[in-house]
């Protein structure tokens, strides 16, 4: 049975899993990453007016011409994007001249002056050869190109930037393509790839149109090709999907409107309407049917979502922020101009007859802005983000002409306004900036590890940590250890500078050294964030953790490190 959600209630629990995750130290003798080049050319930055001084990190948008549309991304308040691909340009006869000339700006780096974070996708097309698929692949760019898009465009690709390796490769052209083991392989390689260029670099595995069987079942194949070839688990730092509620296979056999998954049964596939089985209030409630009235179903929503977060936990991956790179309502809505009222609608209906009007769409909108926010789930959710099941989300799309043109949020004609001109903008992106704009923003600090190493009489002590609110937090902070539960016997306290992001994108390390001689046994300690209440938070609850140092004869136990680069006092790194 198709679930009925619209009553669920998420318990809000929150989780500090000390065990959880491998620690990673970085103190001591430890290999650094080479430092990628900085970029000596002229900033131009976008100029259209932010009403944010921080802009929320939960909300995004795609952007498909990021030279038109990237002024606009301001006034949308949104505070991260993808562009489909990187940021430079690539053209198909001459895809890598060399550095710097790669671009189509080269030497120039566009940054939005509200800062929106930019996502950059590479993309995957397994090769065909006379229509029968090849063992092999293409990256685009090629990754050999990578290193000079980071040179030229430095900006976009800070320490801890997001990667999504593919778009839709389950799908087909005209999105990216690639069975199963292919994109195995494919990510495998990228994946080692960006992170030689910078260990900090977070990974995402691509992102499937929707999480229905079919999918999951494509995802579960990828997962144990991954295993089988290279003997280990397959290693992502973010989760990503896209979400649109698709039949699968049309009543036929063929593809129906989301298309069969590559490489997978077409049993599992979710079957489109069939008016000859019977009408659609009774075929639409079948589980294995999606109607295009559907499309914008809040609770199958939900339930893809659920389902997602489920097959995760599953594969013991629920410590992993997931994301929804794009979503949105993808049948056209278009009007008959030679009515006299100018509201007949002569675009995609559903099995009722309805159209997808700004109305429905906004609807859908509001719901599933409610449901991010809001769901949370001990079980299935993020520990780190207070169980919160998504931490990010991207609205489809700016302005595109192709599907899902109906949810754009800029006029088809936005270029005759000035960037930041609400007049430029749809009802639907109206209504999507007032939105974010209603949104309390906040900062909150978690933290998460407490540890120790080192060497009698000197050891380290530090403290992994979180920001799990939806803007960053830019002021300086003091982070204390002490030696005693009351907080009065302190051992060191160090000052942190650095943007600490929101939305759980990073996490973060604080370390200061313990000086004293301890003899043999166990010694605790207390680590409190924001000791000195600089930074007003949404629960001060959270700042504090018990860690321990065990001193056997010169020695202190630590957990296993593993390398990664040093920065002064914190870093973000994933784990």
């Amino acid at each position: 049975m198709k679930t009925d959600r619209s009553t669920t209630q998420f318990v809000l629990a929150i989780i500090l899993a000390g065990s959880l995750m491998a620690v990673i130290s970085v103190m001591g003798a430890l290999g650094q990453a080479a430092p990628i080049a900085q970029p000596s050319a002229e900033v131009v930055e976008w100029s259209a007016p932010s009403e944010h001084e921080q802009l929320n990190c939960r909300y995004g948008t795609t952007v498909p011409n990021r030279g038109d549309q990237g002024p606009w991304m301001p006034v949308m308040e949104a505070g991260w994007y993808n562009t489909f691909n990187m940021w430079g340009t690539y053209p198909p006869d001459n895809p890598y001249p060399g550095p710097l000339q790669s671009m189509t700006q080269a030497g120039q780096s566009d940054v939005p002056v509200n800062e929106a974070t930019f996502v950059p996708v590479i993309r995957v097309q397994q090769n065909v050869i006379d229509g029968i698929p090849q063992p092999t692949y293409t990256f685009n760019p090629p990754l050999a190109a990578i290193p000079y898009e980071i040179r030229s465009y430095s900006y976009n690709y800070p320490p801890g930037t997001v990667w999504l390796i593919g778009n839709e490769p389950e799908v087909g052209l005209p999105q990216d393509y690639a069975y199963p083991e292919v994109y195995a392989q494919a990510y495998h390689e990228a994946y080692h790839f960006l992170k030689s260029l910078d260990p900090t670099y977070q990974i995402g595995i691509a992102s499937m149109a929707q999480a229905t069987p079919g999918r999951l079942s494509y995802l579960t194949q990828v997962w144990d090709t991954y295993q089988q070839m290279y003997h280990t688990r397959l290693p992502v730092d973010v989760w990503n999907l896209h979400l649109y509620i698709l039949s699968e296979i049309s009543p036929n056999g063929g593809n129906s409107d989301g298309r069969i998954a590559i490489g997978t049964d077409p049993a599992l596939a979710i079957k489109g309407y069939d008016p000859l089985l019977g009408p659609p209030d009774t075929e639409c409630s079948r589980d294995n049917v999606y109607c295009r009235a559907e499309h914008d179903d809040i609770n199958i929503f939900i339930d893809q979502i659920v389902a997602f977060r489920t097959w995760m936990r599953e594969h013991s991956e629920q410590i992993k922020p997931l994301i929804i790179s794009e979503y949105s309502i993808l049948y056209d809505y278009t009007v008959d101009d030679d009515d006299d009222d100018g509201d007949v609608c002569i675009g995609v209906k559903d099995e009722f007859g309805n159209c997808f009007t700004p109305e429905r769409i906004k609807a859908f909108m509001a719901a599933t802005f409610e449901f991010f926010e809001t769901a949370t789930d001990p079980e299935l959710g993020y520990p780190y983000d207070n169980n919160k099941l998504v931490q990010q989300w991207a609205w489809h799309s700016m302005e595109t002409n192709g599907s899902g043109r109906s949810s754009n949020l800029l006029k088809k004609n936005y270029n005759r306004f000035e960037p930041g001109d609400l007049d430029g903008l749809t009802e639907v992106g109206l209504f999507y900036r007032e939105q974010v704009l209603s949104r309390d923003t906040y900062v909150n600090l978690m933290g998460v590890h407490a540890l120790s190493h080192g060497v009698n009489p000197t050891r380290t002590l530090s403290i992994d940590f979180v920001n799990n609110g939806n803007i960053a937090i830019t002021k300086t902070m003091t982070v204390t250890f002490y030696a005693d539960e009351l907080l009065t016997q302190v051992i060191s306290s160090t000052v942190l500078t650095p943007e600490i992001d929101g939305c759980v994108q990073q996490i973060y390390r604080a370390s200061v050294d313990w000086l004293d001689e301890l003899p043999a046994g166990a010694h605790y300690f207390w680590v409190k964030l924001n000791s000195d209440a600089a930074i007003v938070e949404s629960d001060e609850t959270d700042n504090l953790l018990r860690g321990v140092v065990i001193v056997g004869g010169h020695h202190v136990f630590m957990p296993i490190a593993f390398d990664v680069p040093y920065l002064p006092d914190t870093f973000p790194l994933r784990r």
